[in-house]
């Protein structure tokens, strides 16, 4: 029994592990969103973009489908962690909740993600935080 208490003690230790890569990854993609916005700033502002219009969009684009894989790996870790739960027989509706959070997420990322596709090329990208 504690032979299997540590195995799943690892496990969660790993889950949490890869919580905190993708959160730092989503950040970095935040602050990513934020170099976007301000690139948009400067063409309304008729400046130098520091990128120009495919370049914008294409990061646009990229910023926007690693967001959604971030959105699907933490939906992914969020079935794990509720597998271990169950195995544990604790109390699972904190983790549903995530599961539905989640899934709200991963539909907010698809909408941004087809936004930045359908968008224009010349200055006029939709740039989202999520």
């Amino acid at each position: 029994m504690i032979y299997q208490n540590n195995i799943i003690d690892k496990e969660k230790i790993k889950l949490i592990d890869y919580q905190i890569i993708a959160t730092i990854i989503f950040i970095m993609s935040t602050i990513f969103s934020i170099f976007l916005l301000y690139n948009k700033k400067l063409i309304i502002l008729n400046k130098e973009p520091i990128l120009q219009g495919k370049e914008s969009k294409i990061a646009d684009n990229v910023n926007s489908t690693i967001v959604l894989i971030i959105v699907l790996f933490l939906q992914y870790l969020n079935y794990k962690s509720k597998n271990i739960s169950e195995l544990e027989n604790e109390d699972i509706a904190p983790i549903n909740l995530d599961i539905t959070a989640t899934y709200l997420l991963i539909i907010a990322s698809i909408i941004s993600l087809y936004s930045a596709y359908i968008s224009p090329e010349e200055g006029t990208e939709s740039i989202s935080l999520v």
